[in-house]
């Protein structure tokens, strides 16, 4: 059945309780993807009589650049069905299924943090993630960091840096469209991250390292149960002299120490890239992360990513765009970018 307004909240009693779920399955995410992106969530459940058994989130990825996708979950690293028992996991596949052939999509995309036992194509090879548990010790923590990472870390303690919350999202979100647009990667806008604050409240954090007053880098981070997760993170041209993404990232990981440790998940990236590099340099082991496709109009896999060649030119141009026009241009390729 798709989940409607009055059974929000057994679905999120349901995530809370599962082993198997993640900040991700949070049905916070319908709101802001249908309210700051406008993709269509049809969130599906499986209930035996009152009592939920299982839950999938979907979006209807649908755009003329990307084409048409039931995605769980696009703008997420995780997702996939949940279920207390393998009837309720057929029943929400069978549903998934029959909403993707109803709504004539090209494929339907499920996204496992482990593998699963459906014989469909699956992409193995392009994402890790990263996962630490820190302990309840910052000097145990700082120990625990490989020596050439805790180097950078001392030369940016001597810079005058000072981290803080923040709830207002526009200092952070200046320093994310600029580092967007460095990159060569359309940023989405001021309204999804507000969105986002919004559905998410204190489980959404927002910190900004400042060198004398002037934001030098930022994250906005998610916590779930006892991991904190940074997700989006934006930086000025200093920050590499100053070592400020790193300076940002200890003082993620000290705050978890200092309140009794728990799991930091440095999020996904692609395998090969600086970013994956860089999680590593931290101590952190990759784990690769298992993408399931149902090809239903198309017979290969979806290459959306700047690692495949056709992209580069692309990339190579947005650079190129004075930022004003690519602040412009960005947000509606931005929100086919799931």
């Amino acid at each position: 059945m798709p989940l409607e307004a009055d059974k929000v909240s057994s679905w999120n009693t349901f995530v809370a309780a599962s082993p198997q779920a993640s900040f991700f399955h949070s049905s916070g995410w319908k709101s802001v993807i249908e309210g700051a992106l406008g993709h269509d969530c049809p969130y599906l459940m499986a209930m035996r009589g009152e009592e939920v058994t299982g839950i999938l989130p979907l979006v209807h990825l649908h755009t003329r650049l990307f084409g048409s996708a039931l995605i769980s979950t696009a703008f997420c690293s995780y997702g996939g069905p949940i279920a207390v028992d393998g009837e309720s996991t057929a029943a929400l596949d069978e549903a998934a299924q029959s909403l993707a052939e109803r709504r004539d999509v090209e494929y339907l995309e499920y996204r496992f943090e482990a593998g699963s036992q459906r014989q469909w194509p699956t992409e193995s090879a392009l994402y890790a993630t990263f996962r630490k548990r820190i302990p309840a010790d910052p000097d145990a923590l700082f120990a625990s960091i490989p020596r050439k990472r805790r180097a950078e870390l001392r030369k940016a303690f001597h810079h005058g840096l000072e981290a803080r919350r923040e709830e207002d999202i526009d200092r952070f979100y200046a320093l994310y469209a600029r580092n967007m647009h460095r990159h060569g990667t359309p940023a989405q806008t001021r309204r999804y991250f507000r969105a986002l604050k919004d559905a998410f409240g204190a489980a959404c954090q927002c910190t900004l390292v400042t060198r004398q007053g002037e934001p030098i880098s930022g994250v906005v981070s998610f916590r779930f149960r006892d991991t904190l997760l940074p997700y989006h993170a934006g930086t000025s041209e200093e920050e590499r002299r100053l070592r400020a993404h790193d300076f940002m990232y200890w003082d993620l990981m000290r705050g978890m120490a200092e309140q009794g440790g728990g799991e930091f998940d440095f999020g996904r990236s692609k395998v090969g890239t600086g970013a994956f590099t860089y999680k590593r340099s931290w101590g952190f082991g990759s784990v690769p992360l298992h993408y399931q496709y149902l090809l239903l109009r198309r017979s290969e896999l979806p290459r959306f990513n700047p690692l495949n060649p056709k992209y580069r030119l692309l990339i190579s141009i947005w650079k190129r765009l004075p930022f004003r026009v690519a602040n412009l241009l960005g947000p509606p390729i931005a929100r086919g970018l799931g």
